[in-house]
């Protein structure tokens, strides 16, 4: 009797959590103070930053791993909600590639929606301290999910618990984008139905794209 098929014994799965265990470790080792720092200036408003908040090259380097630890583990999670639903002969390498490639184009289109309302609507001091904000939160999304990502595949973590889970994540993500949003922008002549606009349109509506092209991944894959 053949046994079943599981992400638990794929190469593909270990190497990426392999991967990314070390990646993480890096970073840790040496932006450990960085990523706190970042983290106390998300809650920071000043209007104008420091001269010692400007990225450095260690922080794009640091940034980069983030977001791909990030996509990864976005995948590896979708792909935990959907394991039984793929057929025996698709290789879970194709589907982890394609979905990670959906992620990335998810962040990287966000980014280029902040910065294109940014220039349109407010200084660029103030579009400048949201996109790091929005970096910041990648970066601990995506260290945060490593952990629930290797539950999810290695201890067996029931789906429902895992649907809960990156719901609540999902939604603490959006109230602090919307707080940022709101310490940085809300003023009186924006308006508040434009700026509920501003908000749908940057987050609520890419997270519903994703969605949909998730699901398409998982019909091609079935």
């Amino acid at each position: 009797m053949p046994l079943e098929r599981t992400m638990k014994g794929d190469t593909a799965v270990t190497f990426a959590f392999v991967a990314s265990a070390v990646l993480l470790a890096l970073v840790l080792a040496a932006g450990r103070r960085t990523m706190l720092q970042r983290g106390k200036n998300f809650f920071a408003n000043r209007r104008r930053s420091s001269l010692f908040d400007a990225p450095t090259n260690v922080d794009w380097w640091m940034d980069g791993v983030m977001l791909a630890v990030l996509c990864v583990m976005s995948s590896l999670c979708a792909m935990s909600l959907s394991d039984s639903g793929y057929a025996d002969d698709v290789p879970y390498w194709k589907v982890l590639l394609l979905m990670t490639s959906a992620f990335a184009a998810y962040v990287a289109v966000k980014f280029i929606l902040y910065r294109i309302v940014g220039w349109a609507f407010f200084d660029r001091e103030g579009t400048r301290q949201l996109t790091d904000a929005y970096m910041t939160l990648l970066a601990y999304n995506g260290l945060m999910l490593f952990f629930v990502a290797l539950v999810a595949v290695y201890f067996y973590l029931p789906s429902v618990t895992l649907q809960y889970v990156v719901l609540v994540m999902l939604i603490i993500d959006k109230l602090l984008v919307g707080y940022k949003h709101t310490a940085l922008f809300f003023k009186p002549k924006i308006g508040r139905y434009t700026f509920f606009l501003q908000l749908c349109t940057l987050e609520i509506l890419p997270c519903f794209i994703l969605y949909k092209v998730l699901l398409e991944i998982n019909i091609i894959f079935k």
